[in-house]
């Protein structure tokens, strides 16, 4: 059974009420995304944002207005309490509503917009319609992700970070491209030295570039210790590092 919360450094996370619990994997997405934009002051959009996890991290080394969209309500609230508790109270806020709705109904544009989103399309769904909404896209694709991002994110320097499964990298470029978002920077994770890679972090804008940066990055090295470059980015969060 998965903890009921996760402990960092500055903040904690309740997740007892979220589909979503905290994994490895997200804590690198949203530690790198915040060592990408560290010090930044201007404003961050969380899509999904589950526990909050992302948004406090970002919180941790910004001085970012950072606003959290959550389309079920029992994790919202949750997102709302760990919010709430933390020292990054005032730079926070969660909106209990579907991305869809928000972006038909916000004016307002962001510097920044950052996503872990349904990992699976046209996967078998699970009985749970919370796990659904987490973990499968049901309730947001990606074509609908791209296309309320657009409308949303500040034009054409503005930021969008993903997280996804490593086997939909090259449907997931394509199909920014005919919406118009060109990667800029992709990392390629793997769990260690001798598995296949798992997840891809991606950074897209409305500007193409030419030149795309491409890394990897292994969570464990050869001796099954975290890397030196995991590390390097999960040092603030991690209590034991």
């Amino acid at each position: 059974m998965a903890n009921t919360y996760f402990a960092c450094k500055q903040f904690t996370i309740q997740q007892a009420h979220n589909a979503m619990k905290v994994t490895t994997d997200s804590c690198l997405f949203g530690a790198w995304v915040a060592h990408k934009i560290k010090g930044f002051e201007g404003t961050v959009l969380d899509v999904g944002a589950g526990t909050g996890l992302l948004s406090l991290q970002i919180a941790q080394q910004t001085n970012a207005t950072i606003t959290a969209v959550e389309i079920q309500p029992a994790a919202a609230a949750e997102c709302a309490e760990n919010f709430r508790n933390s020292v990054f109270s005032n730079q926070c806020v969660v909106v209990e509503t579907s991305f869809q709705r928000f972006a038909e109904n916000t004016p307002t544009c962001f510097d920044v917009i950052v996503s872990n989103p349904p990992f699976y399309e046209h996967s078998l769904a699970s009985a749970s319609t919370a796990k659904n909404a987490a973990h499968h896209s049901a309730e947001l694709s990606l074509a609908e992700l791209f296309s309320c991002s657009k409308k949303l994110l500040q034009q054409p320097y503005g930021q969008l970070f993903l997280l996804l499964p490593f086997y939909r990298l090259q449907e997931t470029i394509a199909l920014a491209h005919s919406y118009k978002w060109y990667a800029q920077e992709t990392v390629v994770v793997y769990p260690n030295t001798t598995k296949p890679a798992f997840r891809v972090m991606l950074c897209l804008t409305a500007e193409a570039e030419p030149n795309l940066r491409q890394q990897t990055l292994y969570i464990r090295n050869t001796t099954n210790d975290y890397s030196h470059e995991f590390i390097k980015l999960l040092q603030p969060y991690y209590l034991f590092l």
